[in-house]
């Protein structure tokens, strides 16, 4: 009986400093979560510096320090459409002190086409806020044989070899809207792939492709060396007003953005997420940060972490759909 009594006794010690154990830990993940952030907070950027989602990165990262008060670094780590500064933060430790600033081509064009993959949005990270998008617009040179999309069709189908296009690179948004429009055209629009925008707008330019899916081109355009045909967003775009969007053109299905974002390593504590949100959401309504922003092009988003979660996740799987019809895979 009496070593029954002790084992008892012995027992509930136990139990009682397992539960003080467990206590005091809670209570330390709570006071580190209170006391999130308390040191920098490094950036990874899959592209190079100077580029148009770095720029999206350094205006947001370095305003998120007023509320964060600590500083975000930029850590650019380009290559491989993305997927190296990807690979990075997936196997960072999950602590909220390393995020990613992804951009489309990395967040959904490739996870969405290409057969092997290193990592999985959806699964491998946690989404912190929507940061900007951008529509596309199609431009040609103002001698082409059309000036509206319709027009391009329709040149497209009657003419034996049909038209070409430029892309900034396989599976780019260039390239999906060019296929989605491909098939409009009967198949009669060819590929002709760059690697980037400088090239791509380099032969336009000079003649040897017929239409380009650019960026912000208004220098070209105010120049008189670019004519807009269309934009690829849901309504018109600011930085061309005078541009119908493809809906209004009569292609209502097209609708795609180039666009920007946080994200975290899955894992990383709800309250560190949620103070990054509330940081970048504080960054986005900053009017130098927005002045800078619209130069470049970008329309605001923000929003919570759901909000660029569903966001991803539609994106996927239009671009997947967009894959399928036609037989696009990237290996």
């Amino acid at each position: 009986m009496k070593e029954n009594r002790r084992n008892a006794s012995e027992g509930r010690l136990f139990v009682a400093l397992a539960l003080c154990a467990l206590g005091a830990n809670v209570a330390s993940v709570a006071a580190a979560a209170a006391d999130y952030p308390v040191r920098p907070i490094r950036a990874v950027v899959p592209a190079a510096p100077g580029g148009i989602t770095d720029v999206a990165a350094r205006a947001i990262g370095s305003r998120m320090r007023d509320t964060l008060h600590q500083t975000v670094v930029i850590d650019n780590r380009g290559g491989a459409g993305g997927l190296i500064g990807g690979e990075v933060v997936k196997n960072a430790n999950p602590d909220g002190y390393t995020v990613l600033y992804g951009h489309a081509a990395m967040l959904t064009m490739l996870p969405a086409l290409k057969r092997h993959m290193p990592y999985q949005i959806m699964d491998d990270f946690v989404p912190v806020v929507f940061g900007v998008r951008t529509p596309m617009a199609l431009v040609t040179r103002p001698d082409a044989p059309f000036s509206t999309v319709r027009q391009m069709i329709d040149l497209a189908k009657a003419r034996p070899k049909g038209i070409n296009y430029a892309t900034a690179g396989v599976g780019n948004t260039s390239h999906l809207v060019g296929l989605m429009l491909a098939r409009e055209a009967g198949g009669k629009m060819t590929a002709i792939h760059f690697k980037g925008d400088g090239p791509a707008l380099v032969d336009l330019l000079a003649g040897q492709v017929d239409v380009y899916l650019a960026g912000n081109v208004r220098q070209y355009v105010d120049a008189g060396r670019l004519r807009v045909l269309a934009v690829t967003g849901a309504k018109r775009w600011f930085v061309f007003p005078e541009a119908p969007t493809l809906g209004e053109s009569g292609f209502k299905d097209i609708e795609l953005y180039g666009f920007s974002g946080f994200l975290a390593p899955k894992g990383t504590p709800a309250g560190a997420v949620n103070r990054l949100n509330a940081a970048a959401n504080q960054a986005l309504k900053d009017p130098k940060v927005r002045d800078t922003l619209k130069v470049a092009g970008y329309e605001i988003m923000g929003g919570s972490p759901e909000d660029f979660r569903v966001f991803l996740q539609r994106e996927i799987e239009r671009v997947r759909k967009v894959g399928k019809d036609n037989n696009l895979v990237i290996d």
